[in-house]
């Protein structure tokens, strides 16, 4: 198996994991949000990992919500404007 070829299944598989672990995390009652745009040189030398050995695919925040958020309203298209059955 050439190394990319690692790379990809590795980077899947994590990434599969991370969607297991926010919906656990939300099964706790916790609210999950995972992040894009960090620094990963910066966070690799916090963590303390190798640049050449490690990659870090996510960074997942996890925590409660403030007492004070307000839910926004949502709402949603009626199905038969978006579907067509046939």
């Amino acid at each position: 198996m050439f190394r990319r070829d690692l790379f990809k299944w590795a980077t899947k598989s994590t990434s599969l994991a991370c969607e297991n672990l926010m919906i656990a995390a939300e099964a706790l009652g916790l609210n999950t949000c995972p992040m894009e745009g960090f620094d990963e040189r910066r966070l690799s030398r916090f963590l303390g990992l190798s640049a050449r050995c490690h990659e870090i695919v996510m960074v997942i925040a996890i925590g409660e919500k403030s007492h004070a958020y307000i839910e926004p309203p949502q709402w949603r298209r009626p199905l038969d404007a978006t579907v067509t059955i046939l």
